[in-house]
């Protein structure tokens, strides 16, 4: 019995070398494809952190651009606001409203002067149709 138990051994031995040669194989195949994997999620990464800082980029310009024309809008509506330009807007609103009234009347004087116009027009032929005749 203890020579098949050598022998039993031995076939076991023999059987576990190329499983183990197997093994080492199959863990280079699986390191080189972990490896591969890994080095394309570090490109991955770094296209997604710089897209990622191009969009940070873009939108600290866009919030710059924004900031600016607020200011600018609220330092218009301070001066839009401010009393002394309200009563210059107020003074110049009755200017204006004087202006318009005065144009009116003026546009009713020049209307009712060319309506005389016309009559005399009317009648100065008359006149001196009747003048020529007379002569």
């Amino acid at each position: 019995m203890p020579v098949s138990k050598k022998h039993w051994r031995k076939d076991s031995e023999d059987l576990q070398e190329p499983s183990e040669k197997a093994k080492e194989q199959q863990a280079e195949v699986e390191l080189r494809k972990l490896r591969q994997q890994f080095w394309k999620m570090v490109g991955s990464r770094k296209s997604f952190n710089f897209r990622s800082q191009q969009a940070i980029a873009n939108q600290q310009k866009e919030i710059k651009t924004l900031q600016e024309e607020q200011d600018e809008i609220t330092l218009l509506l301070s001066l839009i606001k401010s009393s002394r330009n309200l009563d210059r807007n107020e003074k110049n609103y009755i200017e204006l409203r004087f202006l318009l009234q005065t144009k009116e009347d003026y546009d009713a004087l020049i209307k009712s002067m060319k309506m005389l116009l016309a009559e005399l027009d009317d009648k100065c032929p008359e006149h001196s149709r009747s003048s020529i005749n007379t002569y």
